[in-house]
């Protein structure tokens, strides 16, 4: 601001009114795009486009002639369709997904809230493939609803003893309503999803092709580092075999030995297979229980064995799942010096100590 005559307090009123005077007169917008609403912001500025495209096109149609006129009349139908269509679907697809989202979190499942977020982190293009989506969120709903009432206790009962089980028979009970409801609001939310997208799908669409892979970002506090293409192809192949992953985890730490790269993300611990591109390892931070670590090997000890565990011959050579916990076969000193850094942080965080 230059050259302004006035009072301070008379230059802090102004301001004042000024910054009041553009928050009222967006305000309806912000609550008018709120997805539990519906975004009935965007429902009205579809149809509105689509009544625009009505007048419009036969007009600069019959302005060339008659048959022009008959196409743009056409053409001009067709886009208030999509309009209304699209606009009305996407506010179905907001309403129930947002409903969902809600109702999901009281089934205090974490595994089944995990699972869902990685399934709706997945967009349906067209109205086929929301609704296999929707009948597969569905399905799991059921599945996950029913497998509740054995799994819950059990892992209650082995994590916190007798009080553990009457909590893990209440989250049971609970999801036994709670996940088919979320999975039948999926189908719904996906569905129409589907629908939306498919009246968009001639719509012109912004190039994705990358030139480089996205940069990740490091711990909780999604610190940004330079640019480093080693971890961001690791991240990339991760987010590959566990979809959604980049959406839910953070990266934290990752070293690798020849073919092979330990990774720790905020979630989860992951041994990687690189040029195979296949997890050998993979279980939740909050599964740890304790470690050891010897000469020549690495004892990972675990509260439940829900891990993913390939076993190969090739594998087995340094990698073996006994009841009690999990033997890595690994004499590098830089190796061992890294897992007992970065899993005696994990425990720390876990239990404060």
């Amino acid at each position: 601001m230059t050259n302004c005559y006035t009072t301070w307090d008379q230059l802090q009123n102004k301001m004042m009114q000024n910054y009041k005077d553009a928050i009222f007169s967006n305000l309806y917008k912000l609550v008018g795009s709120i997805d539990l609403l519906g975004n009935p912001i965007g429902l009205i500025e579809n149809v509105q486009e689509g009544f625009q495209d009505l007048f419009e096109m036969p007009y600069d149609g019959f302005v060339q002639g008659p048959l022009e006129g008959g196409l743009g009349i056409v053409k001009g139908v067709g886009f208030l369709t999509k309009g209304v269509v699209s606009g009305t679907f996407n506010s179905v697809s907001k309403i129930t997904g947002s409903v969902a989202s809600g109702i999901s979190q009281l089934s205090m499942d974490d595994d089944y809230l995990h699972y869902r977020q990685l399934q709706n982190s997945k967009k349906a293009k067209t109205l086929v493939h929301g609704l296999g989506q929707g009948m597969v969120s569905l399905a799991s709903g059921v599945g996950y609803g029913l497998a509740g009432l054995v799994t819950q206790p059990y892992q209650g009962a082995e994590k916190d003893g007798v009080g553990g089980f009457f909590k893990g028979v209440s989250k049971g009970i609970a999801g036994l309503v709670i996940k088919p409801v979320t999975g039948a609001l999926d189908l719904v939310s996906k569905t129409s999803e589907g629908v939306k997208n498919t009246a968009n799908f001639f719509d012109e669409k912004p190039n994705e092709m990358r030139k480089r892979l996205p940069r990740i970002f490091y711990g909780e506090e999604q610190i940004l580092r330079n640019y480093m293409l080693q971890d961001s192809e690791i991240m990339y192949i991760l987010d590959k075999l566990i979809p959604g992953l980049i959406l839910i985890d953070t990266f934290v730490f990752m070293i690798t030995k020849y073919k092979f790269a330990y990774v720790i993300t905020t979630k989860q611990f992951i041994l990687l297979e690189i040029l195979k591109k296949q997890i050998l390892i993979a279980f939740n931070n909050d599964n740890l229980k304790a470690y050891e670590s010897q000469q020549k090997e690495y004892k990972i000890y675990l509260y439940n064995s829900k891990i993913i565990y390939k076993e190969r011959a090739k594998v087995k050579a340094f990698i073996e799942q006994k009841k009690e916990c999990l033997v890595i076969k690994q004499s590098d000193e830089k190796i061992h010096q890294f897992l007992n850094e970065k899993l005696k942080q994990i425990l720390q965080l876990m239990y404060d100590v």
